[in-house]
């Protein structure tokens, strides 16, 4: 039995279970990176015969702070999300905000027009549109009768 991992779902699920299983006891280790892992948004990839759809939830995040590139064919987001703020008479006993700079990259599966892309940022949404290239779109072959 042979098991593929090139689609994007299954390398998202891999790498977010990769993630929670270090999490506990690799923590002090990554350092940083950890710190990255967790303030990184969860993204969803979606398409249509002329686009793809990329969905990047990203609430509490300065728009001014996000740049959304794309580069052989692999779509970079990044980004900073601030932590609250802080007050000193406050011990916090438990903290699940999350904060720090990330990088989250997701390969795009088709060629895209990169001239046309269209990002916009709303309610904690980042939106990310990708029409697809012309040679990329399904095309019609006509069947001739002989």
């Amino acid at each position: 039995m042979r098991i593929y991992w090139d689609t994007p779902e299954l390398q998202t699920s891999l790498q977010r279970e990769v993630d929670r299983i270090f999490h506990g006891f690799a923590r002090p280790l990554l350092g940083l990176r950890q710190a990255a892992l967790e303030a990184r948004p969860n993204v969803s990839l979606g398409q249509d015969e002329d686009n793809l759809y990329v969905e990047a939830v990203a609430p509490g995040i300065d728009p001014a702070s996000l740049e959304v590139t794309l580069e052989d064919n692999v779509l970079r987001i990044e980004g900073k999300r601030e932590a609250g703020a802080e007050n000193d008479d406050v011990r916090w006993l438990r903290r699940e905000r999350v904060h720090g700079a990330f990088t989250h990259r997701l390969r795009i599966p088709v060629e895209v027009d990169a001239e046309k892309i269209e990002a916009a940022y709303a309610h904690g949404v980042l939106k990310v549109t990708l029409p697809k290239a012309a040679a990329a779109k399904p095309r019609r072959i006509e069947v001739k009768a002989s």
